[in-house]
């Protein structure tokens, strides 16, 4: 992994803080009298990273260009009464204006039990300076890796290989927009055998690898500019988990 995840929520992190969420929204839900529970998304199944283009043979042979698809990718909300939409949500025309109406007697917070869930989950206001600070290494680093000599010796070679294949582009990451390939539904005969190149171009010259070493590199560098700032970020996002792991430990 990139220096830089260590700043961001992991795949099962994020899960655990939308479970404590779900959980902390069914307990205000009960405080007006509903029973309110989400219906959970199908799980989506797991692809590789494409940061760097399209690099598993196996995926590219079965998928083309396409992510595998199964899962929605969100939790769905049942149907909803009037009330409990109230209660859930709030004010129905402005969600950040206060609730005229009472659920079950008693006053609904701005933003319902949704919002008053997040705030209970993620606490307070998140140190916005350094969310900003790791959204700017992250960008900076993967383009500033894109103009290493590595990297492009590496985009080179691929290119060269493509040409071998048959298919003249210039960039790992555009050749969807380059070729005009399908990213959605099941692949044609053409996209699979574009993307069964592409791939195996990848793996024979390292492209990913290449790439990701620039880029842990920079970023090892941006970060060490910035590690007051970061720690800040990951105190953050530790007292969350902390916080998201107590509500799901309570249900």
């Amino acid at each position: 992994m990139l220096p830089m995840y260590r700043y961001s929520y992991t795949q099962q992190q994020a899960a655990l803080i939308e479970s404590a969420k779900s959980a902390a929204t069914a307990g205000c839900m009960r405080g007006y009298g509903f029973t309110y529970s989400l219906v959970p998304a199908a799980a989506s199944p797991s692809y590789s990273d494409r940061r760097y283009g399209l690099a598993d043979v196996a995926e590219a042979r079965a998928y083309g260009y396409a992510l595998p698809g199964g899962g929605s990718g969100a939790a769905s909300v049942p149907p909803l009464t009037e009330s409990e939409e109230v209660a859930l949500m709030g004010n129905l025309k402005n969600p950040f204006a206060p609730v005229d109406e009472k659920v079950d007697g008693k006053q609904v917070p701005v933003g319902g039990c949704t919002m008053a869930a997040t705030q209970l989950v993620m606490g307070a206001q998140p140190p916005t300076d350094a969310q900003q600070a790791a959204e700017r290494i992250s960008m900076d680093g993967f383009q500033q890796a894109a103009q290493a000599p590595a990297v492009k010796h590496a985009v080179a070679l691929w290119q060269q290989c493509m040409k071998a294949s048959g298919y003249q582009v210039k960039s790992p990451l555009d050749i969807v927009d380059e070729l005009k390939l399908s990213t959605v539904g099941k692949p044609g005969p053409n996209e699979v055998r574009v993307a069964v190149a592409d791939a195996s171009c990848h793996a024979s010259v390292r492209l990913g690898p290449v790439w990701f070493d620039a880029e842990t590199s920079i970023e090892k560098g941006m970060i060490s500019k910035q590690s007051a700032l970061l720690g800040k970020l990951f105190a953050y996002h530790r007292e969350v988990l902390l916080r998201a792991t107590g509500i799901v430990g309570k249900r």
